[in-house]
Parts: C-alpha cells; structure tokens; sequence
C-alpha cells in the first residue's frame, strides 16, 4: 500500500510537471494511464500561464501586461517587479520603433509601477526617448538586451506559480536537479569505498 501511494505520487508530479511546461495532451494520458487527477483550476491556470508565455516568447507583451493588471493587487501585495518590468519593456519597445508620442504617453505610466525600488531608472528611461529609432546605436542600447525576454518569461512563470501556491520549479525538475548534482559525489565515495573495501 505504501509503494502504491508513492507510485500515485510519482505519477501525479510527473503529470503536473508536464502541464507546467506545457505538454497538456501528453498530461492528459499520464493521469488517464496512472489513474491520477490534477486539481482542473490548476490545469487552467497552467494553460494561462503557457498561453502568455508563448506570446512573451513571440515578443508580445500584451496579454502579459493583461495578466498582470488582473493580478495587481496580489502582485503589489508580493512585492513583485514584473508589472514594471513589463511595462519597461513595452515602452522601450515603443522607443526602438520610433513611435514617439505612444512612448511619451506611455512613460506616464510608469511611475505607477516603479515602485520604490525602480524609481531611479525613470530618468534614464526618459533619456532614451532622445534616441527614439537609432536605441540600439546609443548609449541606451543595453535596454534592448535580447535577454530581458528570457527573464520576463522566466519571472511571469515564477509569479504565476506563486500565485497559485506552487514552487517555481516542479518537484520533478528538482529531484532531476538534485540527482544531477549529488551523483558525482556520490560516484567518488563509491571509488573510494571499493578501493578501502580492496585494501582488506
């Protein structure tokens, strides 16, 4: 019985985990095969978080932006940067492309969600709005760093799964991990065993 309920377990981590990176029909016949349930708000709330995703990946951020403000008030309350963080990088979106006054309208907003904290990159980020069109050519060109994308995806993911009071890793990834890491160590204490066990 035991055993039973750790396989239960097992099967049930491996189908969150697939949900969570989202293989959703895959998910399916894991928990249809093992006879196991993730809770249906969950799945829901996974694949919202994987449809944002994959828009944050195309370089869009509307539907991020959309999520946060629903969010808002959970968000604040966490102390979260992403809604700054989203709307930063929108508005240097708008700069990049030239579209001056969307962007001069746009950066009113932002000290709405600077927050203490991120209050003292309005400054700069006004600056840049001097380079409107050639930013990638300026001073400001760290702004259009290609790795912002992979950190705003990898902190929506992170606050998502907050929210929904979950690790930001799946406990499949960290046992992985964790494996991964404790084997060599592991290896070398056998070498040395095997070689004390020899000496008798």
């Amino acid at each position: 019985p035991g055993r039973a309920f750790d396989k239960a377990l097992e099967d049930q981590a491996v189908a969150e985990h697939l949900y969570r990176e989202g293989h959703f029909a895959v998910g399916e016949t894991v928990c249809q095969e093992a006879s196991v349930a993730v809770d249906e708000s969950i799945k829901a709330q996974f694949l919202d978080m994987y449809r944002v995703l994959q828009d944050v990946r195309s370089g869009v951020l509307s539907s991020a932006i959309e999520w946060s403000r629903v969010h808002e008030s959970a968000l604040r309350e966490a102390g979260s940067s992403l809604p700054f963080a989203l709307h930063r990088l929108q508005y240097v979106q708008l700069v990049a492309a030239n579209r001056v006054a969307e962007a001069l309208e746009y950066s009113r907003q932002l000290p709405l969600f600077a927050g203490p904290q991120h209050m003292h990159e309005i400054p700069r980020l006004m600056g840049a709005l001097m380079y409107a069109g050639s930013l990638e050519t300026s001073r400001y060109a760290d702004l259009l760093q290609m790795s912002q994308w992979r950190d705003i995806a990898t902190m929506f993911a992170r606050e998502c799964c907050a929210l929904m009071g979950l690790p930001s890793e799946s406990s499949i990834f960290v046992a992985i991990n964790a494996g991964a890491i404790a084997l060599p160590q592991l290896l070398k204490l056998a070498t040395l065993m095997e070689g004390k066990t020899s000496e008798w």
